[in-house]
């Protein structure tokens, strides 16, 4: 991928950099790359790695139903994808490109052996490797949705980065296209946490 020249993909890619250093141009904008960084590209990014120099790491590509065995297979454009944690990270792309995320130690290591049992999975392809894999891809999206600034971020904060003087500006703007004010789109974005009745988990004494 290093001597590719700037290119987009027609689907979702991770990039994580476990050692090294070096440099990611995305959709124009130049960011360092050390480990730890994470870089979450959606559909479409223009991204170049011939600067990646000696930085090494992984890549994780995937479609929709990679996540979720109901959606239709391949690409379905951002917009229409089921709300909720997983597809939060891809939805934001201007606050990304601002911000890359960028793991500590101890979850850089959570993070590159969930990628680890994926890519065990997919290659040595035992009974039930589909699922296995599948789960650990939806624990990667949720633990880098935990520590992304851009989902942390206040609607306040959102406006600034985003250029606006005033965030009630940015506010009138948001509803204009999508019907809802940031805070109530965040909070429909969010998937339902489970009633007791439905999942739980119990600690049993010895």
């Amino acid at each position: 991928m290093r001597s590719m020249a700037p290119h987009g993909h027609l689907f979702f890619e991770l990039i994580v950099v476990t050692s090294g250093n070096g440099r990611h141009i995305v959709d124009g904008l130049d960011h360092e790359a050390v480990a730890g960084t994470v870089f979450v590209l959606p559909p479409g990014s223009i991204h170049d790695l011939r600067s990646f120099a000696d930085a090494d790491g992984w890549a994780i590509l995937f479609q929709t139903d990679s996540v979720d065995p109901d959606s239709p297979h391949g690409l379905a454009p951002i917009d229409n994808l089921p709300v909720g944690l997983l597809f939060d990270l891809f939805r934001q792309p201007v606050l990304q490109m601002l911000r890359p995320i960028q793991l500590d130690a101890a979850s850089l290591a959570q993070v590159t052996g969930l990628i680890g049992r994926m890519h065990d999975e997919l290659n040595v392809r035992q009974e039930g490797y589909a699922h296995a894999a599948r789960a650990a891809l939806q624990l990667l999206l949720v633990t880098l949705a935990r520590t992304a600034p851009w989902l942390e971020m206040s609607v306040a904060d959102i406006a600034q980065a985003l250029g606006y003087a005033e965030v009630e500006s940015f506010i009138r703007r948001f509803r204009l296209h999508h019907e809802f004010t940031p805070s109530a789109w965040r909070e429909r974005s969010r998937t339902p946490v489970p009633r007791e009745s439905e999942f739980r988990t119990v600690k049993t004494q010895p």
